[in-house]
């Protein structure tokens, strides 16, 4: 991978930062060139150094192009330079992401919530679930939205709104339904969409859990700029510590009413035997290592674990695994069917935030358990 980082700069001050990362095919190919910008004059001279330098050195360093879709970047650059005066910045940001989307490549794309942190959040989390968008987080001043299915934002439905971010995230339509969760949080991207007249607040109409219907205008919290990659999905457990940001949060679930697969949010891998059932979970959140989990121990913790256990059933989840290292999950991923002979069925859980080595886990393992493995779940969030 490799990152291009753009920084507008208007009399000293950081307007913006956009992250483009680019899938670099060519392992040979040289790294982009740090921009060497001059001192702006003004804010238009500003964005259009940044839309040049994309233009001009992308397509040299990102290899998910094809003849066609770099013709395609190129003309919303080219369009997007000539009209910087007449676009806002949010309108610029959206028109960007739009040309970064063009390769189709899921891993093209323009970080701007996810990987870091650049835009603006509403007070509330929300996620897709199979009838609606649903407030699954808020601070206490919206907790009366817990639990509301979304119904409209500026009178738009949500399902809307997400078609109309088809051209703007890159992939499956999967991950299209995973990475909207984010754009439709951010009162500036919507702004940058037309969706909404302001940036400044933004009005959700909710369907409440008495079936009451109720509209209210969310203003943002202030920029919280983070370097740190923030996981939608964690938002569905009330245990998850990976999105704090010093608020208080309330959640829709108990922690007393937890499904399984929420019960350990902050950790990227366990296990657990259930002996009525002869069923061993594992879970892998992430395909890395740190002070949750070291791969390489818990590959021999469940190697361990076949000396002592006979489970009809595994269950091995990466619903929730969005990619690392492909090199973290490969011993696991090939020897689960030769230390479990037992095991009649592999269930491999997949969802939309299933995504890069997260996909390359559940394929190993379905490739590896031959007739034995079954994919459950959801689509994952690429082809």
């Amino acid at each position: 991978m490799k990152k291009i980082l753009l920084r507008v700069v208007l009399t000293g001050v950081t307007l913006f930062v956009l992250a483009v990362v680019g899938l670099i095919l060519l392992t040979n190919q040289p790294a982009a060139p740090t921009p060497d910008f001059s001192a702006p004059r003004d804010r238009d001279e500003a964005w259009r150094q940044d839309v040049a330098f994309l233009r001009d050195e992308f397509l040299k360093v990102d290899r998910s192009f094809t003849e066609e879709t770099s013709q395609k970047f190129l003309d919303i650059l080219d369009n997007l330079y000539e009209q910087v005066p007449s676009h806002s910045d949010n309108e610029i940001v959206v028109a960007i992401t739009r040309a970064a989307a063009a390769s189709g490549n899921g891993h093209t794309r323009a970080y701007l919530m996810r990987n870091g942190n650049y835009l603006k959040w509403l007070p509330i989390r929300y996620y897709w679930f199979s009838d609606g968008l649903f407030v699954v987080r808020a601070t206490e001043y919206y907790s009366q939205t817990l639990g509301a299915r979304v119904l409209a934002i500026n009178g738009i439905a949500p399902e809307e709104l997400m078609s109309q971010m088809r051209d703007l995230i890159p992939g499956s339509d999967s991950w299209v339904v995973y990475k909207s969760t984010y754009l439709l949080n951010s009162p500036e991207f919507l702004n940058g969409m037309d969706a909404i007249p302001s940036a400044a607040s933004v009005s959700i109409t909710f369907e409440i859990r008495n079936g009451t219907k109720l509209t209210l205008d969310l203003k943002p919290h202030p920029l919280d700029e983070r370097e740190k990659p923030y996981e939608a999905w964690r938002d569905l457990s009330p245990l998850s510590h990976g999105n704090d940001d010093g608020r208080t949060w309330l959640h829709v679930l108990s922690v007393s009413e937890l499904p399984n697969y929420l019960q350990k949010p902050n950790q990227n891998c366990r296990y657990e035997y259930l002996p009525s059932a002869e069923l061993l979970y594992i879970q892998i959140n992430r395909n890395s290592s740190d002070e949750t989990c070291s791969q390489a121990d818990f590959a021999q913790d469940i190697e361990a674990l076949a000396d002592s256990i006979s489970p009809n059933s595994i269950v091995f989840d990466v619903r929730f695994n969005t990619g690392g290292s492909n090199e973290e999950t490969g011993k696991i991923t090939k020897a689960i069917p030769a230390w479990f002979k037992s095991a009649k069925n592999i269930y491999i859980v997949t969802g939309p935030p299933t995504f890069s080595a997260g996909i390359i886990a559940a394929a190993r393992l379905k490739y590896f358990s031959g007739g034995r493995a079954v994919m459950v779940g959801e689509p994952a969030g690429e082809g």
